[in-house]
């Protein structure tokens, strides 16, 4: 009995925090989801044309996207927009790095 509530927490807990992310509003959870999504955007389209994202001159009239510390361009973790469309790959990709425990 004991596990099973442990479990049905869990399940609980996952829900919660999935309807949490994935809401209508932008910034809902600390996190900005519009500037996340225009730069993500702007990378993949880089990539997709087979350029380096050096300068992305398609965001606040130019913002040196390699030195961005926000950027996760060359981070492992952008296969997750690359695979699928950058709105659910971010959202995907936030759900993951909380699962496995890095957030």
């Amino acid at each position: 009995m004991k596990h099973h509530l442990h479990k049905i927490l869990a399940v609980a807990y996952f829900v919660l925090i999935f309807f949490i992310l994935m809401g209508t509003n932008s910034t809902r959870a600390g996190f900005d989801w519009d500037h996340f999504y225009t730069a993500t955007e702007v990378d993949l389209r880089s990539w997709l044309n087979f350029e380096l994202p050096y300068f992305s001159h398609q965001l606040c009239a130019g913002v040196p996207s390699m030195a961005d510390p926000q950027s996760f361009t060359l981070s492992p973790l952008f296969i997750f927009p690359l695979v699928f469309c950058p709105i659910f790959g971010l959202k995907l990709m936030v759900l993951v790095c909380w699962g496995i425990g890095l957030h």
